[in-house]
C-alpha cells in the first residue's frame, strides 16, 4: 500500500523516503512531520491499531487541526498523548486526567465516544443510544436534530430526554476544551425543534388556574382547620430535619397565636432550612411539587400543597423566610384571589434579627377568631397530635407558654424495635407514665394505640389483629422511604403498616412468652395440681394452654397434627395433676357453665365426644322442638347410636319432634336412671379407653377427642414445652 505526504509544496512517496537514506530526504521528512504531525502520528497509530479508524474519523472531524497545530508546536509527546487517549478509550480503559494538555485531550476523546460517524453521509454522524438522533458539524457548532424515522410520541419523548441527558453530559468537556485549548471546530451545542411529524411536539402538562384554587382546599382536606396547623407544623419540623443532616434537631419551633387589631392571628416560626429563590418559585408555589420528594431524611410533608392547607385557617398568609444557603430574606403575602391579575410579589428584605428558617403568620378566620382559647385549642387539636418525640414545640397563647402533650424526655421510655432498610421502629413500653405523681397516660386502659410518623401523632388507631395480645402501646416510626407512607390528609398510614405493626408485634409476644416461663408456678403448682387453663400477663390476654404429662406450652397451629383432647367442665375450677395425665396426649380444659347447644350438636354428629347423663337429659329428654333443643340430625344420632331407637328416614323435622315428643316419656325416662356417670359415642372404638380414662382422671362432664383444634394461636406464639 503506498502513502502519500502532502508537504504543502510537494508530494513525496513514503516508498521512496524510505528507500533513500540521504541527509536531504531525511530533512525532508522531519518538514513532513512538523508540517501535519497530527496526520503523521494518527496513521502510525493506525497501522498498529486498525480498530481505531472509525473512532480516529470523528475525532478528525470534531477538532480545529490547525489550533491543535498551533497548541502543540509539532511536539511529539503531546500527539502520542492524544492516540494514547484513544487506545485507552477503545480498550474501555480509564483515562487518568492531569492538569494540563492530557485533561484536554481527554475532554476530546471523552465527547467523541457518544457518536459514530457514517459512511454514507460526510456530513452527519450517528448518537449513540439513539437511533432517532443525528449531529452535525455547522459554522454555528454541533447540532443535533431529530431524524426522519421518528413518527410516534413516545419515540419523541425518549429521544427528546436522551438528548438532555446527553447535553448535560458532554457540556463539560466541550467548555473545558474549547475554553484552555480552543482544540473543538465548534462551540456551542444546539438541539434543533423537530418538524413534519404526526403529533404537536410539545410536552403538555396540566395547570391548575388560581381560580380554582380555593375548591381544591375542601376535597383534598375536608373542613378540618387541624389539617392545615398540621400541614404548617409538619413543613416546620421538615425544615429543622433538612438543616441537621445528623438528625439531632436543635432548637425549637414557635406556635404563637395572639390578638391584635386585625383579629386573632397564627403565627408559626421555624429555625430550618429556609427556602431559596428556586424553592419559592419552582415547588412552594406549584401544586403537588415538593423540595422533599426523594429526600432521605425522614420528612412527612411530600405532596407539595402546604401552600393550599393555611388556608383552612384563614384567607391572609403571610410568609417570611431566609435560607441558611442565602443571605437574602424573602417576604411575600397570598390569599385565595391571587392570580395573574393579581400576582403574588416576592419583596427581599433587610432584617438583621431574623435568622435562617421560616415564618408563617395566619389571620385567622372569623369562626376560629371568635373561640375561646379552650375552644380553639380543641377545635386544631393541639393536645391530640403535638407528640413531637423529634423535636419541641413551644406554644404560646398571648404571649403566655402553654403546655403541650409531648412524648418526649426521659420520662418515656421507647424501645427499639428493629433498625433496617432505612427506618427504626420504636414503642412506648411504660405501662403508666407518672410525673409529679399525676398520670400522664395509661395507654393500655384508654386503648387508643397509634403510630407517631417521623414525629407526628397519625390521629388513625392500628389493629394488632390478635385477639390474645393484650398491650397494643405507641408506636413511633422514623422513615426515609417511600414504602411506608400517610395518605394526603396524614390521618391514617396508607402503605406498610404491617413494616411497622408486626415487627411490634412479634417482640410484644416474645416478651409475654419470657414472662410466661419465669410464672411457670402460677400456671402448674409444685405438687403438679393445674392451677390455670389460660394464662395472662402485661402483654397476653387468657392466652390458651395445652397440658401433657411432661409439661404445658400455648396452643399453636404448629400442632394441629398431634392428638389432643378437649375437656369441657362444669364443675368450676378444675382439680386435675398433670402428673395424671395420660402419656402422649395433650389436654386442653375449658371451665363452662352452660356448653353452647349448636357446639355440643356438633360434637354429637361427629361421634367424637362423651358427655355426662345431666347433659343428655336436658338436651334430649327435656327438648320440645329444634328451637329448644338439638338440631334435629343431632337428635336423630342420639336415637341411633345411644338408645338402639329407628326412625323414618322420610320423616320431616316438624313430624321427627312431633313423634319424639310422643314416646320420650314412655321410652327414654327410664334409660336415664340405668346409665352411668357418661355416655361414650364412638367415632373410633381406638379412642374408648383413652376417652374413658379422661372421664376419671379429670371428672369432667364434656370430652372431645380430636386431632384438629380450630381455635389455635399462631406459630408465633409457640414456646414449645414448658417443664
Amino acid at each position: 500500500m503506498r502513502e502519500v505526504y502532502n508537504s504543502g509544496n510537494c508530494v513525496i512517496d513514503k516508498q521512496e523516503l524510505r528507500g533513500n537514506s540521504t541527509a536531504i530526504n531525511a530533512g525532508t521528512f522531519n518538514n513532513i512531520i512538523l508540517e501535519d504531525p497530527f496526520r503523521y502520528y494518527s496513521e502510525k497509530i493506525l497501522s498498529e491499531y486498525s480498530e481505531l479508524k472509525r473512532t480516529f474519523t470523528l475525532v478528525e472531524v470534531f477538532i480545529n487541526k490547525e489550533r491543535l497545530k498551533d497548541r502543540f508546536l509539532g511536539m511529539h509527546p503531546k500527539y502520542e498523548e492524544l492516540m494514547e487517549c484513544l487506545i485507552r478509550e477503545e480498550r474501555k480503559e480509564q483515562i487518568n486526567l492531569d492538569d494540563g494538555y492530557k485533561s484536554v485531550i481527554a475532554c476530546i476523546v471523552i465527547v467523541t465516544k457518544h457518536f459514530e460517524y457514517k459512511h454514507d453521509d460526510e456530513n452527519c454522524f450517528s448518537i449513540k443510544g439513539n437511533r432517532h438522533l443525528i449531529g452535525k458539524i455547522t459554522t454555528h457548532g454541533l447540532e443535533i436534530s431529530y431524524s426522519s424515522t421518528i413518527q410516534t410520541y413516545e419515540e419523541y419523548l425518549e429521544a427528546t430526554k436522551f438528548t438532555e441527558d446527553l447535553k448535560k453530559k458532554i457540556e463539560p468537556y466541550i467548555i473545558c476544551a474549547t475554553t484552555y485549548g480552543n482544540f473543538f471546530q465548534f462551540r456551542n451545542l444546539s438541539i434543533n425543534k423537530i418538524e413534519n411529524v404526526p403529533f404537536i411536539p410539545e410536552r403538555i402538562k396540566f395547570r391548575v388556574s388560581n381560580e380554582i384554587i380555593p375548591n381544591l382546599i375542601e376535597p383534598l382536606y375536608g373542613n378540618t382547620p387541624e389539617c392545615g396547623l398540621r400541614e404548617i407544623i409538619q413543613n416546620a419540623c421538615d425544615a429543622m430535619k433538612e438543616l441537621n443532616k445528623e438528625d439531632e434537631i436543635k432548637g425549637y419551633i414557635e406556635l404563637n397565636v395572639q390578638k391584635n387589631s386585625d383579629g386573632m392571628i397564627l403565627k408559626v416560626r421555624d429555625y430550618g432550612i429556609g427556602m431559596t429563590e428556586d424553592i419559592l418559585l419552582n415547588k412552594y408555589f406549584v401544586i403537588g411539587e415538593s423540595s422533599k420528594k426523594g429526600n432521605n431524611r425522614n420528612l412527612v410533608g411530600q405532596f407539595g400543597i402546604g401552600a393550599l392547607a393555611a388556608f383552612l385557617l384563614g384567607n391572609r398568609i403571610a410568609v417570611k423566610t431566609k435560607s441558611c444557603k442565602e443571605n437574602r430574606i424573602y417576604s411575600f403575602d397570598y390569599s385565595p384571589d391571587s392570580s395573574e391579575n393579581n400576582p403574588i410579589a416576592v419583596s427581599i428584605i433587610d432584617d438583621e434579627n431574623f435568622q435562617h428558617g421560616t415564618e408563617v403568620c395566619i389571620t385567622l378566620n372569623k369562626r376560629l377568631s371568635e373561640l375561646k382559647q379552650d375552644e380553639l385549642e380543641e377545635k386544631l387539636k393541639i393536645n391530640e397530635w403535638y407528640v413531637l418525640p423529634d423535636c419541641e414545640i413551644k406554644y404560646f397563647y398571648n404571649n403566655e407558654e402553654q403546655i403541650i402533650n409531648s412524648f418526649a424526655g426521659k420520662l418515656y421510655e421507647w424501645k427499639l424495635v428493629s433498625h433496617k432498610n432505612q427506618f427504626d421502629i420504636k414503642y412506648l413500653d411504660n405501662k403508666k407514665i407518672e410525673k409529679d405523681g399525676v398520670l400522664q397516660i395509661d395507654y393500655n386502659f384508654k386503648n387508643n394505640p397509634q403510630i407517631i410518623y417521623n414525629g407526628l401523632m397519625v390521629p388513625t388507631l392500628y389493629e394488632v389483629e390478635n385477639k390474645y395480645l393484650k398491650k397494643k402501646p405507641f408506636i413511633s416510626i422514623s422513615s426515609s422511604v417511600d414504602y411506608i407512607s400517610l395518605n394526603l390528609e396524614r390521618s391514617r398510614i396508607e402503605k406498610g403498616l404491617d413494616l411497622i405493626v408486626d415487627p411490634v408485634k412479634e417482640v410484644l409476644i416474645e416478651k409475654g412468652l419470657e414472662i410466661l416461663k419465669k410464672e411457670k408456678n402460677k400456671i402448674v403448682s409444685e405438687d403438679g395440681t393445674i392451677l390455670m387453663i389460660t394464662y395472662s400477663n402485661d402483654y397476653f390476654n387468657n392466652i390458651p394452654l395445652f397440658f401433657e404429662k411432661n409439661g404445658y406450652g400455648i396452643l399453636s397451629s404448629k400442632y394441629n397434627n398431634y392428638d389432643f383432647i378437649k375437656v369441657y367442665s362444669y364443675l368450676g375450677s378444675l382439680q386435675v395433676n398433670i402428673n395424671d395425665l395420660k402419656e402422649g396426649v395433650r389436654y386442653v380444659f375449658e371451665d363452662v357453665r352452660v356448653l353452647d347447644k349448636s357446639v355440643l350438636a356438633d360434637f354429637i354428629e361427629n361421634n367424637e365426644c362423651i358427655i355426662d347423663a345431666q347433659s343428655i337429659k336436658q338436651y334430649f329428654y327435656d327438648a320440645s322442638s329444634s328451637y329448644y333443643g338439638f338440631r334435629t340430625q343431632a337428635m336423630k344420632c342420639l336415637y341411633e347410636k345411644t338408645f338402639s331407637q329407628s326412625y323414618d328416614g322420610s320423616w320431616s323435622a316438624n313430624k321427627f319432634w312431633e313423634e319424639h315428643n310422643k314416646i320420650k316419656e314412655n321410652v327414654f325416662r327410664h334409660r336415664f336412671g340405668e346409665i352411668k356417670k357418661g355416655f361414650f359415642i364412638p367415632k373410633d372404638k381406638g379412642h374408648e379407653e383413652l376417652l374413658r380414662y379422661t372421664e376419671e382422671t379429670t371428672r369432667a362432664s364434656v370430652f372431645v377427642y380430636s386431632r384438629y383444634l380450630s381455635n389455635y394461636c399462631d406459630d408465633i406464639f409457640d414456646v414449645g414445652i414448658v417443664r
